[in-house]
């Protein structure tokens, strides 16, 4: 997922006006008792500031990965702060964060660092007590879910054109699952009970403790696939039939219930111990911009769609055992700047996360929510990057840094031209004071950025003339007096004035 950062040609706000966004009340939905919404407000705690993604745990842990000072790195947040998750080997292609369990214990792929094809790449398991270890020690593979007892599902390549679903073990056993595949195969998921699923020459299946399948079939249709298990041991996947697609529980107990299937695609998205599902059906499709309707199934009560409070469309991405969803929804149908990110009780109305936020920095946007646990947290994904929603006014220590802003030709500058950069920054303390330091990895002289702050809240202004041609990466790191600091990046091309141009096109 890439962020779109905000760019402006107007310098940061003003700190009065800063104050004043922060001091206004929250929308009347808060405010009103008789809601059956929680009146909760969320702390906003910053994680990557570019091409973010990753997963939130039970604990409020998350495992990301983002472009961070040039490349593509991980970190992990602990619940106060981020720590890099670092490989025991160099990987220059692309990393990207598959699982993460409640103990903090993450599992990561990476492209091999000669090739950078996935096809070639490694599966890791990293923890802040024992780094990162090679898990796919046979060859190439993919570890796809972890639980709490560190059992691993995943599969590893058995050949040109076949690979086998497989569980590795804490101890450092693998178990294979099932017998060996005519095509295929693949576990996606493991719950606590070792209850691992998947597919197998494109049918559902499910592996017991002892790697026994259990055939759920192709559904009527050409492929299917378990996606989720939950701590009931029930499945939920996901089927294509020709043109169309849907959902489907399974229950030991209780069989096969199929949800659709839909006219066009269906994108399963959660399950919760209850058996609650989150999913999305696509409604519409113009050129790469595809449409949902966001929608949620239980035994009891069927399909009901989830409201969208007048959007054009909108998608439901995480679901928690309290029948709390997130995710967005989008004003305007092809103008992805109308989306926000939301929140669903059950099936109330959506709110806009936006409207919620504690002391947030001025011009910082959610766009999405990616995941809700338990208690509560949020993992989003806003213009300032990825960032954890943390309900109350305790957010981590460090200061909330919103987008990191420049005119539009920042994207392509031009060779020798002289940019503006700036951002605002709030502190969960008000008496807090700040310094910020700044970098640009060009090898141009490089001036000091200016800081103004009043009551733990301000902006900060940088300007860099670009003495080189190439792409660059900018650093803003705003400290306060304990030490505790956070950093915002930013990409940029500078070129000639034609190859500027071009790029821009």
């Amino acid at each position: 997922m890439k962020f779109m950062l905000g760019s402006t040609t107007a310098p940061c706000s003003t700190i009065a006006a800063l104050l004043t966004a922060m001091a206004a009340p929250l929308d009347a939905a808060a405010q009103d008792p008789t809601k059956a919404l929680p009146l909760r407000v969320y702390s906003v705690i910053n994680m990557v500031s570019l091409d973010g993604a990753g997963m939130l745990n039970g604990p409020g842990h998350v495992a990301m990965t983002g472009y961070i000072a040039g490349k593509t790195a991980g970190r992990f947040f602990d619940g106060n702060r981020l720590y890099p998750m670092q490989l025991p080997a160099a990987r220059t292609g692309s990393m990207q964060v598959y699982g993460l369990n409640n103990g903090g214990m993450a599992l990561i792929r990476a492209d091999d660092p000669d090739t950078g094809f996935p096809e070639n790449g490694r599966a890791f398991s990293w923890s802040l007590a024992r780094g990162g270890r090679l898990v796919t020690t046979s060859g190439p593979g993919s570890a796809r879910a972890i639980n709490a007892g560190e059992q691993i599902a995943g599969y590893v390549q058995s050949g040109a054109q076949q690979g086998r679903a497989v569980r590795w073990n804490r101890n450092g056993s693998q178990t294979l699952l099932g017998t060996a595949p005519d095509a295929y195969a693949e576990a996606m998921a493991i719950n606590d009970n070792g209850l691992a699923g998947g597919y197998s020459d494109e049918r559902a299946i499910v592996w017991d403790a002892q790697g026994v399948a259990t055939d759920l079939g192709a559904m009527g249709g050409n492929g299917a696939v378990v996606n989720f298990l939950n701590a009931r041991d029930q499945a939920a996947g996901s089927f294509n039939a020709g043109g169309s697609s849907g959902v489907f529980l399974w229950r030991r107990n209780g069989g096969l219930i199929k949800i659709g299937p839909f006219e066009r695609l269906t994108r399963l998205t959660g399950l919760n111990d209850h058996g609650q599902i989150a999913a999305n059906r696509q409604v519409g499709q113009i050129g790469l911009i595809t449409t949902f309707a966001p929608f949620t199934w239980s035994a009891g009560r069927g399909l009901k769609m989830l409201p969208l409070a007048g959007a054009a469309h909108g998608r439901v991405d995480g679901i928690n055992n309290r029948a709390e969803m997130v995710g967005f929804i989008q004003r305007t149908e092809f103008d992805e700047r109308t989306r926000r990110a939301v929140y669903w009780n059950d099936l109330a109305d959506p709110v806009d996360l936006n409207t919620r936020l504690y002391r947030a920095p001025g011009g910082l946007v959610l766009t999405a929510a990616t995941g809700i646990n338990d208690d509560g947290s949020i993992l989003a994904e806003s213009n300032a990057g990825l960032v954890v929603l943390r309900p109350g006014r305790g957010g981590a220590a460090a200061p909330v840094l919103g987008p990191l802003t420049a005119p539009p030709e920042a994207d392509y500058a031009t060779l020798g031209s002289t940019l503006d950069f700036g951002l605002n920054f709030v502190d969960g303390n008000w008496a807090e004071t700040h310094v910020a330091s700044a970098s640009v990895n060009d090898g141009c002289p490089q001036g000091a950025p200016s800081l103004r702050e009043v009551r733990g809240a301000g902006d900060v202004s940088l300007r860099h003339t670009f003495c080189k041609s190439g792409f660059f990466v900018l650093e803003i790191t705003v400290t306060d007096r304990a030490g505790n600091a956070t950093q915002a990046e930013r990409q940029v091309y500078v070129g000639t004035a034609s190859s500027a141009t071009t790029m821009r096109r």
